[in-house]
């Protein structure tokens, strides 16, 4: 058993020798070489190896420059990584580069060092007291640190998080101790070496440092590991892995489903039929256009407030919590004035989960396809309207319906594409898949409240209640399972100014989901969906005024084109009515007229 004598003379002895190493690498190298495994390696590696190791004999050491395989291990080693981060180095990312020391006995680290000579920074630990350490943070954003260099297929296991890429797993450890990251992951082979001294110091955070694959602590009686690395100082790899799944969007339609056959099981209370008032109040097109637009102009921008510009130097990154909320505060208003229900809810939950997967989707998308594919999906999402309205509810739209849906699109694509800048993403058959489950999924939103108003008659606030109500469930299900709640609560303690954006961002929205019923209920979803569309146009518009965004002649043109056809909209009635709905009417003006008589 080794004691804090013990403990406190080797840090002493192997400070003194990384001071002076880390001299001699910031002076640089004049040469390197490749070794058998094809890494480089430097003469400021050599260097910094003949200091931390000659002439040491406090006990067995171990260096990354002069292992050779034995047969046994002894029970108390010093393992050195004289330069850690070598390909980093040779490319001048000297942030990335440190000297690494650590003490185990029977194969536990008891003791660690960590120093990065270009920017003067110590960590040390012995048994689970710091004796040098920047300050630490465990409110850190929703990133997943990774190597620079030996990723392997991380990217891939870890999708659905935002990945940092850096070199150096002592620099990645001190990132996930610093807060900056959540986790570090890593799916390869790694040595005892890089990954021994920042063991030693998640430990004495009461953090997890542990095998990938398998879950399990490393035991240092060999130098190598096989099994990857997760380390964070505020999650477990049982949680994260659990997180993970939850990422994955077909888990999260599943669970959407799976929450939906509740809503549906739920005993529905007893319904009332809700009279309609003689006189209710009409909206002109125009005005629910200014009253959308409006609306969702402002709520886009305070969401590209939040989701863009750092607070403090940290972002935001969890848009499903913002769209909880807005849903919240819809349902709590929209739920004060609904005293009958005269709407099966698990009728209004099918506008509901459509939404939400729409919104999944198109999220989702993002990391699937390039800019381009988007700009067309959204630009032509009317054409999946009118014909979701057509094959599936059995409507009938007229001509004009279609010249101006290709007008409409021509002017949103021209004010998409004049900010157009080139992806990273690459093209593939599931981004394609799911921008298809998009404008799907949305087409039928609209489509069907629509229906539900003509079924039901349902009053807007009901209908406003009732769908919002269901996307609560989902979303708050949704942000507990992949931990975006729980970040929130963080960031909102962290930046209390958040909580003002926030609320700039909710009420737009209720205002807007007002107007949205309203407007399907006046004048159909493909009116609704017009103005929709239209509005990505105004919004990007508003956007490069307030945010200093670049904005062509292409642009301007496209924005034209938009607002001349929405102006154009208001002189036209796009659905044709039904035969028996002509007849219905007939018949009330012939009752109206007979009566008029007998008085």
């Amino acid at each position: 058993m080794l004691t804090r004598t013990f403990l406190l003379a080797w840090y002493s002895a192997m400070i003194t020798r990384i001071d002076k190493a880390g001299d001699i690498i910031k002076q640089g190298y004049s040469e390197s070489t490749r070794k058998i495994d094809m890494s480089i390696v430097t003469d400021a590696d050599k260097k910094s190896h003949h200091i931390l190791t000659d002439g040491w004999t406090q006990t067995s050491i171990i260096s990354e420059e002069t292992y050779f395989p034995q047969q046994k291990m002894p029970d108390v080693i010093t393992w050195v990584d004289p330069l850690d981060a070598t390909q980093e180095y040779s490319e001048g990312l000297n942030k990335y580069v440190s000297i690494m020391a650590c003490l185990t006995e029977n194969g536990q680290p008891k003791a660690g060092i960590l120093h990065f000579p270009f920017t003067d920074e110590t960590w040390a630990v012995i048994g689970n007291e710091w004796l040098e350490r920047p300050a630490l943070t465990f409110t850190p954003p929703q990133n997943i640190i990774v190597s620079r260099t030996h990723a392997g297929d991380v990217k891939k296991t870890l999708q659905g998080f935002d990945v940092t890429i850096a070199g150096g797993s002592g620099y990645k450890t001190a990132e996930v101790l610093k807060g900056n990251n959540l986790a570090y992951v890593h799916t390869t082979n790694i040595k005892t070496w890089d990954i021994c001294a920042p063991d030693a110091f998640i430990r004495a955070t009461n953090g997890t440092f542990v095998e990938w694959k398998t879950g399990k602590p490393f035991n240092y009686t060999k130098v190598q590991h096989t099994g990857g690395i997760f380390a964070s100082t505020t999650v477990s790899i049982y949680w994260f892995r659990m997180v993970l799944v939850f990422k994955n969007i077909f888990v999260q339609i599943a669970l959407i489903l799976l929450l939906w056959v509740g809503i549906y099981s739920f005993p529905q209370k007893k319904l009332e039929t809700v009279q309609k008032p003689e006189s209710t109040m009409k909206l002109s097109f125009l005005l629910c256009t200014l009253g959308l637009i409006s609306s969702f102009v402002i709520w886009a921008i305070a969401k590209e407030r939040i989701m863009t510009i750092d607070y403090d130097g940290e972002k935001f990154q969890n848009p499903t919590v913002l769209v909880f909320l807005c849903r919240l505060l819809s349902s709590t208003i929209a739920g004060h004035y609904v005293l009958k229900q005269s709407t099966p809810l698990y009728k209004l939950s099918f506008a509901s989960i459509s939404n939400v997967i729409s919104s999944l989707c198109a999220y989702t998308a993002l990391n699937y396809t390039v800019f381009p594919i988007v700009v067309i999906f959204k630009s032509l999402k009317m054409i999946p309207v009118l014909l979701m309205g057509s094959w599936v509810f059995k409507k009938r739209y007229k001509p004009i319906a279609y010249i101006l849906t290709g007008t409409l699109s021509v002017g949103v694509a021209l004010c998409l594409f004049s900010r157009f800048k080139d992806s990273q993403n690459n093209l593939s058959l599931f981004g394609i898949i799911l921008m298809l489950g998009y404008v799907i999924s949305d087409a039928f939103t609209s489509q069907w409240q629509n229906y539900i108003y003509k079924e039901y008659a349902t009053p807007s606030l009901e209908m406003m209640w009732g769908v919002n109500t269901c996307s609560v469930i989902f979303t708050g299900v949704l942000t507990f399972v992949t931990g975006e709640l729980d970040c929130t609560i963080d960031f909102v303690i962290q930046h209390p100014v958040f909580v003002t954006h926030v609320a700039l961002l909710c009420i737009p929205a209720v205002i807007g989901q007002l107007f949205i019923f309203k407007t399907i209920e006046l004048y159909g979803a493909a009116s609704f969906a017009m103005i929709m569309t239209g509005r990505q146009a105004i919004t990007l518009i508003t956007s490069c005024i307030i945010f200093g965004h670049k904005f062509d002649m292409i642009g301007i043109v496209g924005i034209t084109i938009v607002i001349g056809t929405l102006i154009a909209k208001n002189k036209f009635q796009l659905e044709k009515k039904n035969e028996y709905e002509k007849v219905s009417l007939e018949e009330d003006i012939e009752t109206s007229t007979l009566e008029n008589h007998k008085d």
